[in-house]
């Protein structure tokens, strides 16, 4: 089985990206499952470019996205992901879209395929907070996520993918939420073991949702 596993660089004048520290520390093989990582830039376009033609590459079982979301407390796999770019701010090119549509053929919203409810259980397992996200957002997160998407539903329809939010690890604000790397890395290992043998419908969990 191959897995593709991505995390974002540092944006907004960050000095890190939990999301990229995530991708170094994961094995290069967990279970059955050989990891394929690889770095994303925080590009619109770029990114995109990278992720899909890996994909074309590899032909892989398995596509998780991860990225940062400050302000978030746990875990969050996403629900699903929009057809919409509208950046608060540049991204790492420079490039800034107000309100543009990603596909002109795509849907409207595509939902993720991964067992996210199980995932945030067996997450909450091992003492981690997780919840599911409803939204991505509509910055470069979203569009990486969308794309995948639209490819898996164009071309590889029993491909299983989604995108998972991680908390900063880091921060010089006290009021900024932050998990230790290693609960980031741990849940990160169980949303893939989970992703990978979870063959059946996704169960029913109290309380699954951010709000």
């Amino acid at each position: 089985m191959k897995v593709i596993i991505t995390g974002f660089t540092p944006f907004n004048n960050q000095l890190n990206n939990p999301s990229l520290d995530i991708l170094h520390a994961l094995p290069d093989v967990l279970d059955c499952a050989e990891i394929i990582k690889q770095p994303l830039p925080t590009e619109f376009e770029k990114s995109t470019n990278l992720i899909t033609n890996l994909i074309d590459r590899v032909r892989p079982n398995l596509v998780l996205n991860l990225g940062q979301a400050n302000g978030r407390n746990g875990i969050t796999p996403e629900l699903a992901a929009f057809n919409m770019d509208d950046a608060q701010i540049p991204d790492n090119a420079g490039y800034q879209p107000e309100r543009r549509p990603i596909r002109s053929d795509g849907e409207e919203k595509y939902f993720s395929n991964l067992p996210i409810k199980a995932i945030v259980r067996n997450i909450r397992d091992i003492g981690v907070e997780s919840r599911i996200s409803t939204s991505a957002g509509s910055y470069v997160c979203n569009h990486v996520m969308y794309e995948v998407q639209y490819l898996l539903h164009k071309k590889y329809p029993d491909m299983k993918a989604g995108f998972i939010h991680v908390p900063s690890n880091y921060s010089e604000n006290y009021e900024i939420p932050t998990m230790a790397l290693d609960d980031e890395v741990n849940a990160i290992e169980i949303a893939l073991m989970t992703a990978i043998y979870h063959l059946s419908d996704d169960i029913a969990i109290e309380h699954p949702y951010e709000y």
